[in-house]
């Protein structure tokens, strides 16, 4: 069941990121406190269950996990499917239940768009989100 959830999350463009930091908060809070009893990086990280390199950089922040880390809001790579994004909502709106596979076949190898069968995975992501059947 965890596994299913997991992959329908992932599915729908949901994983490690930004909406979960890095460490729980429960152990940030066991690594100040510890760090304020004991003024010992080593011991304090051990107790929080933490590496020493980690426990260090949250004790010189001073800061807890979820306001240290920086939302992504920016593209990685180059879209492979904004050019041909518009023409797919379009046949979308006339035919719902297309699915993403033809959609590929119908826009793999053509000149203007020139998309390929690795993009598959992205249209299928982009085709379930937009029907709907993507649920958190």
């Amino acid at each position: 069941m965890i596994g299913q959830r997991f992959s329908v999350l992932r599915l729908c463009g949901f994983g490690r990121g930004a909406e979960q930091p890095m460490i729980a908060k429960q152990q940030y809070h066991r690594l100040m406190k510890e760090y304020q009893s004991t003024g010992n990086v080593t011991s304090s990280a051990m107790k929080a269950n933490l590496s020493r390199p980690t426990a260090r950089k949250y004790l010189e922040a001073q800061q807890p996990p979820d306001r240290l880390q920086v939302k992504h809001t920016w593209r990685t790579r180059i879209d492979p499917l904004a050019a041909v994004w518009p023409q797919v909502e379009a046949m979308l709106r006339q035919a719902p239940e297309l699915e993403a596979k033809t959609l590929l076949e119908h826009f793999a190898g053509r000149e203007p768009w020139n998309i390929k069968t690795r993009h598959l995975r992205t249209l299928q992501r982009r085709v379930s989100i937009r029907s709907g059947t993507c649920f958190a």
